[in-house]
This record gives structure tokens, C-alpha cells and sequence, in this order.
């Protein structure tokens, strides 16, 4: 429900927010008449300038919690649990992660609040994929389950044990089937990671890793970091995409490859930004995450959340304030393109405060 919901959320901030940039003529026809239609301002150059130091000069802080703040809520949704099998439901259990199957019955006993696809509410016996972190599968030291194929259904109910105890419950969604790994931190700790997808489609997406540690007797989640985004002409009023890949885990260590474009009027694409560089990440114990070093990194964490598919032009206009000034002062073209983004961000901008 949280992705259809999500969905509904992204379609009305595209379509809505920035419909001057596609307003085309069927969605005209289908609008409702009695909206109240604000018409569009034409800033001077100079008004538009100042408009982008104003931006630019302000603490991203704010606009960083917003545009975060649906990826994290996801991220910490994660039930804590604390139920112990006993010692025939486990052996029961490990017998059926080694059959890769389990009786419905069995499973909704020992899995709480567990949610089947409707595929598989019929069946008797329906599969169990076995999930290990340990050394070797037959240990179950430090496991999940999932009860149903992750393969077939793009929502995925995982349970998170401590040898007997169920620590945790997620629900992740990945369209294209669960992806999940782990790794040794530098204590010695077992931390887990998957992929989150939040939007799929012909050109757009947005993935990012969720990683969570052992800690205790409890799952704790120690790090929300982008995987993937991209927007393409139409969908938005910048062109953007973003792959960030795992190059080690101790310490964590990603590769991301970055790229940012305006549009102009005739739809020709000029380059904001476009560059890679290594983000490390150590563990910091007091806050009990993973921090990444941005500060010998060529990307900011500010503009790292300029590539969420959210909310999130002023913050791009804080964070990439050199660029835009750069751009500024290039050639006509592309001074055009930038003032003309600036006008559509600052009537954006005006139109909500009304």
C-alpha cells in the first residue's frame, strides 16, 4: 500500500507541481474548470539572480530533512521483536529452510502478523527461502527467512533471527525481486543490506540501499544511502541520474557516477554536472551509524539527495549554487536554459505559499 501510495504522491508533485514544463493539450482538456489556475510570472533576470543567491545562501538542513523523509520513514519501519521459538519449532523450522518449503499453518504460528500474496493462501505448504549471514548455511546463527517466492511478488515480508529469536520484521519492496547481501563491519558485527525501490519505469527510477547491523540482540539501521535514480526529458524540469556501486565493505567504500542537465525551450540538454568519485564510510559509535566521509568527497550529502525523486529543487538551487552561477555567466544558450529554470522553480515556489 506505502508504494501505491507513493506512486499517487509522485504522480500528483509531477504532474502538478511542474505542469508548465508538460502541458500538453489532453491534459488541459481533463483539468478540473474550477481550479484556480495562478498564471505563470515572468521574473526579470535580475530578481531571478538574486532569487538564486537568496537560495543558495540559506542552511540546507531543513530541506535536506524534508526531501529525506519519506526514504527514511520506510528505512526505520522495521518491526523490533523479541520472540523466542522453542526448541521443536526451531528444529521444525531448520527442516523446512533445508526442504525450501513450510506448512501454512507452521508459518503463521512461529512468523508474526505474517502477510501472504494471494497466490499462495490456498496451498498448504508454500516455499521458504532461507536467507543465511553465517559461515555456513547449517549454522543459523544469524538468518532471515521469507515465507513466499521474493522472486514472484514485488513486496517481500523478511524475519530477522538470532540463532532461536525472531529480532526483527521488514517489508521490502523491490519490483524486480529481492537483492540482499551482508558483510563483517570492523568489530566483527554482521551488517545486512538491500535494495528499496521506490519508482520503476521507462525512464524514471529511483533505488536506494538500506543497511542494518546486529547489534545486541536487536537490528538496527545504521545507514539509508542512495543505489540508483534517473529522470529523463519529460518527466521533470531537470535531467538527472545517479549509480552508485560497492567497490569493498571494510571499510564501506562506493563508487557513485553522477550526472545533472537543464532542459532549454527546444529540449536540448545542458550539462549542470556530470562526474563520479568514492564515498567511505566508517562506523561511528555513538550515533550507532555507518557516516560517510562527504568532506573528501567531490559530492556533497546535500546534492547526493538532490538525485531522491522528491521534493527537492530549492535544495538543488542551495547546493549546486556555483553551478547555476557558473551557467550564469556562460554562453547565452545556456544562461537561457538556467534563468528559465529559475523562473519555473520561483513560481513553484510562489504558487505554494498561496
Amino acid at each position: 500500500m506505502r508504494f501505491v501510495f507513493f506512486i499517487f504522491i509522485l504522480f500528483l508533485f509531477f504532474s502538478c507541481q511542474f505542469r508548465s514544463v508538460k502541458n500538453t493539450a489532453s491534459e488541459r482538456d481533463n483539468s478540473d474548470s474550477t481550479e484556480i489556475q495562478i498564471p505563470e510570472i515572468k521574473y526579470s533576470d535580475q530578481k531571478l539572480e538574486s532569487f538564486l543567491d537568496s537560495v543558495g545562501n540559506l542552511s540546507p538542513n531543513p530541506w535536506m530533512e524534508k526531501v529525506s523523509f519519506f526514504s527514511d520513514s520506510i528505512f526505520r519501519s522495521g518491526k523490533s521483536l523479541n520472540d523466542s521459538l522453542t526448541p521443536e519449532d526451531f528444529k521444525e523450522l531448520k527442516a523446512a529452510c533445508k526442504s525450501k518449503q513450510i506448512d501454512q499453518k507452521f508459518a503463521r504460528k512461529i512468523l508474526p502478523d505474517l502477510v501472504l500474496d494471494s497466490a499462495f493462501l490456498k496451498l498448504e505448504k508454500i516455499p521458504l527461502t532461507l536467507i543465511s549471514f553465517d559461515q555456513h548455511d547449517s549454522d543459523f546463527k544469524e538468518f532471515a527467512v521469507c515465507a513466499g517466492n521474493p522472486e514472484l511478488t514485488g513486496s517481500t515480508e523478511l524475519y530477522f533471527f538470532q540463532s532461536n529469536k525472531i529480532i526483527s520484521k521488514h517489508s521490502n519492496y523491490n519490483r524486480y525481486g529481492l537483492s540482499i547481501d551482508h558483510f563483517k563491519d570492523s568489530d566483527g558485527k554482521t551488517i545486512i543490506y538491500y535494495i528499496e525501490n521506490y519508482e520503476s519505469g521507462s525512464g524514471i527510477w529511483w533505488n536506494n540501499y538500506y543497511f542494518y547491523k546486529y547489534y545486541g540482540h536487536q537490528l538496527i539501521p545504521v545507514l539509508n544511502e542512495i543505489q540508483n535514480a534517473n529522470l529523463q526529458p519529460g518527466w521533470s524540469i531537470r535531467v538527472l541520474n545517479l549509480e552508485s556501486s560497492i567497490l569493498k565493505t571494510n571499510p564501506l567504500t562506493m563508487k557513485v557516477v553522477y550526472s545533472q542537465e537543464l532542459p532549454d525551450t527546444a529540449n536540448n540538454l545542458h550539462l549542470i554536472v556530470s562526474d563520479s568519485t568514492i564515498i567511505r564510510y566508517q562506523w561511528n559509535e555513538p550515533s550507532k551509524t555507518l557516516e560517510g566521509d562527504f568532506a573528501n568527497s567531490k559530492l556533497s550529502n546535500a546534492q547526493k539527495l538532490t538525485f531522491y525523486l522528491q521534493d527537492n529543487e530549492l535544495l538543488f538551487i542551495n547546493s549546486f549554487h556555483s553551478s547555476l552561477r557558473n551557467m550564469l555567466n556562460d554562453s547565452l544558450v545556456i544562461r537561457n536554459a538556467t534563468l528559465d529554470y529559475l523562473n519555473k522553480v520561483k513560481n513553484v515556489t510562489r504558487n505554494k505559499s498561496h
